[in-house]
């Protein structure tokens, strides 16, 4: 049986992709700490911990036609981001993967001076981490080549708790 793997279950969006999952769907919620409010969710959804930088407890998790979504992204951290990003489409292939579901951000785009930016214009990322996710999206895109399903979503903003986003919207 398939089921939905999101790998950062206990980030922002984790929580919030995790508070509206329905009793009839199966999620493997791949964390490195299990929360100890679990018993909150739906109870068709399986804690996992692992260490996502070993590919083996990423494979070990993963089944024949499930849908990865990766959430996990690592501050400042250009080498890590990349070690496991390698690591997540490489089980992805050996696992026999559906889709892998990869969060970027609108970011990437860069300096733009279109007034219209889509997934047809050419970014031009400036800063530390429009480059790292950008290089992340390329690799993520390597995956095409390799007979699984990518997506990649580029939210322009996540506005939650204790974010800065809706702060700077309003001023």
């Amino acid at each position: 049986m398939s089921s939905l793997v999101i790998l950062g279950s206990s980030s922002f969006l984790g929580k919030v992709f995790l508070n509206n999952v329905k009793d009839n769907f199966f999620v493997k919620a791949v964390v490195r700490k299990i929360p100890i409010d679990k018993k909150k969710y739906s109870k068709n959804i399986q804690w996992i911990k692992i260490n996502t930088f070993n590919i083996s407890s990423i494979k070990n998790i993963l089944g024949k036609e499930d849908v990865v979504v990766n959430l996990i992204y690592l501050k400042d951290n250009r080498t890590a981001n990349i070690k496991l990003i390698n690591n997540i489409i490489n089980a992805c292939i050996e696992s026999k993967v559906a889709k892998l579901i990869h969060l970027s951000t609108a970011s990437v785009a860069g300096n733009v001076k279109d007034r219209y930016i889509n997934e047809l214009t050419l970014c031009k990322p400036k800063s530390n981490y429009e480059k790292v996710k950008m290089e992340i999206e390329k690799i993520v895109l390597s995956g095409l080549s390799r007979e699984f399903d990518i997506g990649i979503l580029r939210p322009t903003a996540i506005v939650g708790y204790g974010g800065k986003n809706l702060k700077k919207l309003s001023n």
